[in-house]
Order: C-alpha cells, then sequence, then structure tokens
C-alpha cells in the first residue's frame, strides 16, 4: 500500500523526487492501465515517440506530473478535469475519473458526466467510471454525450478520435521544428555568409 509516511519519508531524502516519482510509477501504473482511461497510441502521438510497452507509456505519463501534461485520453483534457490549485501540483486526471463518486468532473468540453450518467446509471459502478464505461462499449458511430448548449449537433466519437489524433501528430511534429538551437552563435559562419552574399544584392 502507498501509505503517506512513505511519501513523507521519501520527500526527505537526497533525492527525493525521483523516489516519489518511481514510488507513484509503482502504485498508479496498474490503476491506470485497468481503468480504460488511457489511450497508448493518443498519448505516443503528442510525445513523439513509439514505447516498446504500454507499461513504458504509462510510466512515461506519470512521471511528467506538471499542469501541461500530455492528455491520457483524446476525450481528457488534464487542465479541464484536475486545474491547478494554490500551484499544487494536478492530481491525475485518471484517478479522479476512475473513482467511484457522484461528483466524476468532467473529463474535458466533449464529454458530460451528468448526461451520459442520467442515459447510462451503471456506468458509476465501471472501473474506469463514466467514461471508461463510454470507451468500453461505444462504438465508432455512437454520439459523444456532449453538454447542453453545445454549438451544433454532437459529434461522434469515431471522427472525433481521428481528427484529435491527427492534431496531437501535426502538434508534436510542430515542436519538435521548435527544437533547441542548433548552434550556439547567432550568426553561424555559414549563416554570416548567406547574410552578407544577399545583403550585396542591388534592391530592385
Amino acid at each position: 500500500m502507498f501509505r503517506r509516511g512513505v511519501v513523507l519519508a521519501a520527500a526527505q531524502v537526497p533525492g527525493g523526487s525521483r523516489v516519489l516519482t518511481v514510488l507513484r510509477i509503482m502504485r498508479d501504473t496498474p490503476r491506470i492501465r485497468r481503468s480504460g482511461l488511457f489511450d497508448r497510441e493518443y498519448y505516443e502521438a503528442q510525445v513523439g515517440r513509439r514505447f516498446r510497452t504500454e507499461r513504458g507509456a504509462v510510466a512515461d505519463y506519470i512521471s511528467r506530473r506538471t499542469a501541461t501534461r500530455p492528455a491520457p485520453h483524446p476525450l481528457i483534457e488534464p487542465e479541464w478535469c484536475t486545474p491547478v490549485v494554490d500551484h499544487r501540483p494536478p492530481r491525475d486526471p485518471v484517478i479522479a475519473l476512475r473513482r467511484r463518486s457522484s461528483q466524476h468532473p468532467d473529463p474535458g468540453p466533449l464529454f458530460h458526466m451528468a448526461t451520459y450518467k442520467q442515459a447510462h446509471p451503471e456506468s458509476v459502478y465501471s472501473r474506469g467510471g463514466p467514461l471508461g464505461h463510454f470507451i468500453a462499449h461505444a462504438g465508432e458511430q455512437d454520439l459523444l454525450p456532449v453538454p447542453p448548449g453545445y454549438p451544433g449537433p454532437p459529434p461522434r466519437w469515431g471522427e472525433t478520435r481521428r481528427v484529435l489524433l491527427d492534431k496531437a501528430r501535426e502538434r508534436a511534429a510542430h515542436d519538435r521544428l521548435r527544437g533547441p538551437r542548433r548552434t550556439p552563435d547567432w550568426p553561424s559562419g555559414e549563416q554570416a555568409r548567406f547574410i552578407a552574399r544577399w545583403s550585396a544584392v542591388p534592391a530592385v
């Protein structure tokens, strides 16, 4: 059992943050994998890399305990589901959503918990909560339980996942292009020569 005393003790030793990360990975990896709320393909698309196993992908997800961590599933937006409070590290959205509770937070703007629970009251007993129930049973043509006042007709689950997956890949590719500069100085010798050459061209 992941006891509070273990957490407090680990925080006091040198390198305690790394110890806490390992302990969280040991505690939460089985919970997240069993929940059905982790979409490995979507997570890999966001971080721009492939993992050898699902366990490895989940461990990487747990280790990124920040407000801007990648989403574990297309229908989960961590900042929407578990906002930062008092600058403390946010709760893991998967852990928050899998609890059996009458007060599940909405995972994102495309999934309204109250609407889905009204249509499927048994979903509160699902291992992954109402969202996990939807993921386990919904087909590609099923409509998403969007909140009241949603602008337009409810989107279908299959097409929504494909669109969000493509967007995640595009964003990851864009982020790679914005990586660190390749040369420590600006401009480099080659760039300086290029600028000098074209600076001498008469203006038209």
